[in-house]
Order: structure tokens, then sequence, then C-alpha cells
């Protein structure tokens, strides 16, 4: 497929598999979720990029921090996400309806899943079969309607792979750009997802020369100069991250590491209402040594099958995988799987980045699939392979939409209480009033804001305390 003149069926089906994605997440995340941030990592996420668009990196102390401490932020020395901003900066332009960031970028993502699929060689049915299991399965449904930066780094991920298999294809220097951007905005993002992204690239040889390897290390090193700039500009030092600024003021022994955990005391006292999240992430890291990451590997394996859409998906993978065009989205997968390894806690949303390659290796089995009809030359082995063909297309197609049908939105428990803390502070949003609220029950998960803009939480009388909402019951 030459994208430099693209078919005008292949146009067509490009939008609508991005109405599909665009249209399958509003379902989850407008009509199951409200557009609510339910979770304190999307509540962080989004008061970054409230910051952002105020044109900040961070706000000033509030005079009473300990007032409105909450979940992955910081509020000393300066007010501040603990995250990377490649996903704010993106959250940002959106942030009176931030609902519609999630809906555009799995659109754009299922779209690109087919325009990798089908630059890499394979028929335009395999590749919308690839494209409409990226879409339609489940675990990845219910990770991207929300506003965890792994909607973002997916994203990242599929334009990547896109990328790569365009310069395969063509070799022409924008499409080397278009890779070093991709890896470098995954980099701003979450690091790993970038590190891993452009090492792949190894993966390609033939593709790299003087003209396509100076745009693509060019934008990708741009990018991280960005990130180093970021870290100078917020914390004082071009090495030293929010992250680790968080981790060294509440969890040292939190972050990157297996084996004995960091015993150093915090800086500061951890927030009362959330010592149940703080107790999960300790155990979590005490239990992450060595003698456990096989066991570990592998349950994260069987984790990341959750993505597939069904049996159907499945076989359809297990064939695709020895495609030699896999090569890239091979390489990228089995870089990032190792690279989180390191990290200790889990959770299946977490791998969501690597089913952008997974979904390609769908393509490549329905793909060799039809070759293999097409090869045929009995009429009867014709006719067997196309049964094959239509129960493996008709298992993918009843396994997407068993998982559409039956995908419940993440953290969605907390619903109903954050519906309720939003009716009862709109009158205090409206008077532009300072509340404290405090939780009536011991158990406490989620950190949920005020819909106030950073300027209101750090400049007073203007303010919002944060406050908290019972966990699930044990």
């Amino acid at each position: 497929m030459d994208l430099v003149t693209p078919r005008r069926l292949d146009v067509w089906i490009g939008v609508l598999l991005f109405v599909l994605g665009f249209a399958l997440c509003a379902m989850v995340l407008l009509g199951r979720r409200d557009g609510m941030a339910l979770v304190h990592d999307e509540v962080a996420y989004l008061f970054q990029a409230r910051t952002f668009a105020e044109g900040h990196l961070y706000m000033p102390s509030p005079p009473l921090p300990e007032f409105f401490e909450a979940a992955h932020l910081i509020v000393v020395p300066r007010m501040m996400a603990k995250y990377f901003p490649g996903h704010a900066l993106l959250l940002a332009p959106f942030v009176r309806f931030p609902w519609v960031l999630p809906l555009l970028l799995l659109g754009a993502s299922t779209t690109l899943i087919y325009v990798a699929a089908r630059v890499s060689g394979f028929g335009q049915l395999a590749s919308m079969a690839g494209a409409v299991a990226f879409a339609g399965s489940g675990m990845n449904l219910q990770a991207s309607a929300s506003y965890f930066s792994q909607t973002a780094s997916t994203f990242s991920a599929a334009a990547g792979l896109a990328f790569a298999a365009l310069l395969r294809q063509t070799g022409r220097a924008r499409w080397g750009a278009g890779f070093g951007a991709a890896a470098g905005l995954a980099l701003l993002i979450r690091p790993f997802d970038g590190l891993a992204l452009g090492a792949a690239g190894v993966a390609m040889p033939r593709a790299w020369n003087r003209r396509t390897l100076a745009p693509a290390a060019g934008t990708f090193i741009v990018c991280g100069f960005l990130l180093l700039g970021f870290c100078k500009a917020t914390t004082g030092s071009w090495t030293t991250t929010p992250w680790s600024v968080y981790a060294r003021q509440y969890t040292p022994w939190d972050g990157l590491g297996i084996g004995p955990i960091d015993a150093r005391p915090p800086e500061r006292a951890f927030p009362p209402q959330l010592r149940l999240m703080e107790a999960a992430f300790r155990e979590s890291r005490e239990h992450y040594t060595w003698s456990v990451v096989p066991l570990m590997a592998l349950a994260r394996l069987k984790a990341l099958l959750d993505y597939l859409p069904g049996f159907g998906a499945l076989a359809l993978l297990l064939l695709g995988l020895w495609s030699g065009r896999m090569a890239v989205p091979l390489a990228y997968a089995a870089l990032l799987f190792l690279l989180q390894m390191t990290f200790h806690f889990e959770n299946t949303w977490y791998l969501q980045e690597l089913w952008p390659p997974l979904a390609i290796g769908v393509a490549a089995g329905a793909d060799r699939l039809i070759r293999l009809r097409q090869s045929a030359q009995p009429r009867m082995q014709r006719l067997v392979w196309t049964g094959v063909i239509e129960v493996a297309f008709l298992l993918l197609a009843a396994g997407c939409i068993r998982d559409v049908a039956k995908v419940q939105p993440v953290a969605l428990y907390f619903l109903r209480n954050m519906r309720a803390a939003d009716r009862a502070l709109q009158p205090a949003r409206d008077a532009r009033g300072l509340v404290f609220v405090r939780s009536a029950r011991r158990r406490c998960w989620s950190s949920i804001w005020a819909r106030a803009t950073p300027s209101c939480a750090s400049s007073f009388p203007i303010g919002r305390r944060s406050c908290t909402t019972p966990g699930p019951k044990s």
C-alpha cells in the first residue's frame, strides 16, 4: 500500500475505524462514566493539564499546604502533579471538555493500527480485523475511557509503529521524523515507552541512512531535552523528576527496583486519608523480590491476554507472530515488557501500550490465513480454508461484541459518590468559597478535587480542599 497516494477505499475504511473507536470510547466514558475522573491519578493529570492551560508549569505552594495534600500532588516547595508532562500537554487544550481527548486518541489509534497493518503489506480485510480487535477489546476500552496517561502513550505506540512501517516501505525522511516524534512524545508521557519504541527502530536496519536517521534522532533528542528542561524548571535539577520529589517526600520506597526497599524516612507524613493507598503500594514493593519476578512475569503475560477479545483473536495472534513483518512491533513489545518488570505494582491497564503491537499481530494472522486460502490449489482445500477464515472472523466478531457489551469502566464503584460530591460542591464553586471535607468513614482510597483551576488551589480566598470517598468494601 502506498500511502503517498492511498486508495480511496483505504481512506474511507480509516475514517470509519476512527468513528468506531471514537464512538466506543464515548459509549463507555460518557455513557457509563459521565466523563468524570474517578481515580486519583486522573485527578492529578487534570490538575496538571489545567496548570499548563493557565500558562504555568507549577503553582505556588499554598499558605497551608497540609490542607491541599492529595494523591500524586506535590504541595511544597511548589504545587504540581508528580507526573511527566506529555499527557497533560495533550489534555491542556481540552480542559473545559477533557473527555474529548480520550475519544480522539482511541479513534486515531484505531485508524493507525489499520495504517500500520496495511503498510506492512497485509490485506484490507486482515488489517480491518486487527483494528477492530484493537477497538473492540474490553480491557482496552476500559483503560481508554479514562484520563490515564496510558491513553496517550498507547496512541504514541500506534503512531510509532505506523511510521515505522511507512519508513520501511518508502525510506522517506519525513516518516523517520514521524517515528522520532512518536517515540519522543512517548518519552514525554511515559519514558519507558519512548525508550522502548526508539530502541525498536533497530529492528529495521535497512530503513536507516543519513537521510532518515538525522530527522528521527533529531526529533527524539529534542523531546529528550524538553523533558530535561521540564525537570529543571519544576524541581531545580536537570536530572530530578517531580516523581522523585514526590517519592522523597512521601514514599521513598516506591518506584523502580527489585529487592530491599529504601529505608529512609519520608520528608512529609503521608496524608491520613490516603493511608490505605500507601499501605497497598508499600506491601506491593516489599514483596517484589527477585524470587517473585518469574511468577510476576507470567502473571503479567496472562493479564496481557485479557486484552484479546476472545479465542478468535488469540488464534490469529499466535498465527501472526511468525510473520517476518512483525519485527518492529515484537521488538517494541518485548523491550517495553522487560522495562516494565522493573516496577513492582501490577495492574492490567499498565499493560495497555503493549496492545497495539498485538493488534497488528492479529492482522498478521488474519492475513496469513487469507493467503493460505488463496494459495490452495484443490477446490476442496480452498473450501476448507474459507471455512477456517469464516470461523476465525466470526469468533473475533463475537468476542468483540461480548467485550463491548460487558465492559465496565475503571473504578465505576466511585461514580455515585463522585456525582454526590460534585453536586454538593457546586454552590461552593459558584460562591468561590473554600471548602473543607472530611470523610465519614475510615476506608478512603480515591481523592476528589472540586472542579477548580490550579490558581484557585494556590491563591486565597479561592481554594479547594481535597476530599475523599469510601473505597470498595473488602
